[in-house]
C-alpha cells in the first residue's frame, strides 16, 4: 500500500481532532539538511551495502549523554538498483556507561520508500529532535499535497521510544482554501506504541486504541 492510500485509507478513517489548517509547506521548506560523514563509531553500525540518508545528535534517552539518530538505506529484494526495492531503517544509538554507542532500538518502517513520495519524489523531509523526543517528517503528493508528522517520546518505564503524536496536514495546490490539519493524541486515537512497531507503509493497526 503506498503512503497516499496510508493516509487517505488509513489516518482519513481514524478519530482524529480537525484543526483549522494552514498550507503545507514547500518542498524547500521540507528539503533535507546535506547527511554529514559519519564517525567511525556511528559508521560501525552501518553495513558494507547501506547508504546513510540522515543522523542527527540528541540526549535521546535523558541519562545526559549525547545519542544518535541515524537512518539508513540498504538493498532489499531482487532489484537493489530500482530506489522502490531497497528499504530504509531507522536505528538510535544510544551511549553505555564507558561512553560507547551501542543500538538502543531500529525501526524498519518508520521511514518512507524514496518512491512513495508520489509525483512529488522522495517524501523523506528529515527528523527533528527536541530532548529526548523526535519528530519523523514525510511530505508528497502532487495537486494534492500531503505532510504527515510522527512524534516520539522517550518513556523511562518502559525503556522505549513510543509515538506521542500523529500530525497530518492536506492541501490542494490549486485550491488554497482547501487545506486542512489532523492531530492524532496517543491515549485518545492510539495507546501505546513504541518505535519499533510504528508502520508508515501502510498498516495502520497501531491506530486502535489500546489501554494504558
Amino acid at each position: 500500500m503506498t503512503a497516499i492510500t496510508l493516509l487517505l485509507a488509513g489516518l482519513l478513517t481514524g478519530a482524529g481532532v480537525s484543526l483549522p489548517g494552514r498550507a503545507v509547506e514547500s518542498a524547500q521548506t521540507a528539503a533535507l539538511a546535506p547527511v554529514s560523514i559519519p564517525v567511525p563509531a556511528v559508521r560501525a553500525f552501518i553495513g558494507k551495502t547501506e547508504r546513510l540518508l540522515f543522523q542527527a545528535t540528541g540526549d535521546l534517552n535523558q541519562d545526559g549523554y549525547p545519542d544518535t539518530l541515524i537512518v539508513v538505506e540498504k538493498p532489499a529484494g531482487g532489484n537493489a538498483d530500482q530506489p522502490q526495492d531497497r528499504s530504509r531503517e531507522l536505528r538510535i544509538l544510544t551511549r553505555d556507561r564507558n561512553g560507547s554507542l551501542i543500538l538502543a532500538k531500529r525501526s524498519a518502517h518508520a521511514i518512507m520508500c524514496k518512491l512513495c513520495g508520489g509525483a512529488f519524489g522522495d517524501p523523506f523531509a528529515g527528523i527533528t529532535i527536541n530532548g529526548s523526543n523526535f519528530t519523523i517528517k514525510h511530505y508528497g503528493g502532487s495537486r494534492d499535497r500531503w505532510r504527515i508528522d510522527a512524534s516520539f517520546g522517550y518513556s523511562r518505564i518502559d525503556r522505549t521510544w513510543q509515538l506521542t503524536r500523529v500530525t497530518q496536514r492536506l492541501s490542494d495546490t490549486l485550491d488554497l482554501a482547501n487545506r486542512s490539519t489532523t492531530v492524532f493524541l496517543a491515549g485518545k486515537q492510539f495507546g501505546k506504541v513504541a518505535i519499533d512497531q510504528f508502520r508508515v507503509d501502510g498498516d495502520v493497526s497501531w491506530m486502535k486504541k489500546a489501554p494504558y
